[in-house]
């Protein structure tokens, strides 16, 4: 594939940044990743309680409110994870996470989910597309 120079990205936030106590996906926003290629979330992580993980598991489907099921694993998950753990060691940091959308139903979220005690985070989602790719987004910027 030769470079891709020009191309459209969008930007979403999934889970606002707060300090969240024990819960699961409580944002519980998708994001619609038509006309897209890939995907990044960002993890933006503040202060953690001792002990404290913050689950993050990958789910996609063909209709924004219902029907989501874990993405399949994928063949190497250290650069395209499918679920990824993050640790009170990784406080005041931003990991990133890939996702290659070839393959995946078209609305896609991020289950989030913290072990105990509170965390502070925030989850955002980067999508990368072609120019020329069919999208019904709201917002797009030209990364050039």
């Amino acid at each position: 594939m030769g470079r891709l120079i020009h191309r459209k990205i969008k930007v979403q936030q999934l889970t606002p940044p707060v300090n969240y106590t024990t819960a699961t996906d409580g944002a519980a926003t998708y994001i619609d990743t038509q006309g897209f290629e890939e995907m990044l979330i960002v993890a933006d992580l503040g202060t953690f309680s001792a002990s404290v993980t913050l689950n993050l598991d990958i789910q996609h489907s063909d209709a924004s409110g219902s029907g989501y099921a874990t993405v399949p694993a994928p063949a190497v998950t250290t650069i395209n994870p499918r679920k990824v753990s993050l640790a009170n060691t990784l406080a005041n940091t931003s990991p990133v996470a890939y996702l290659d959308l070839s393959g995946v139903k078209r609305y896609v979220k991020a289950v989030d989910a913290i072990s105990a005690n509170s965390a502070l985070y925030g989850l955002t989602a980067i999508l990368f597309g072609p120019e020329s790719g069919p999208t019904d987004q709201t917002f797009q910027a030209d990364a050039t």
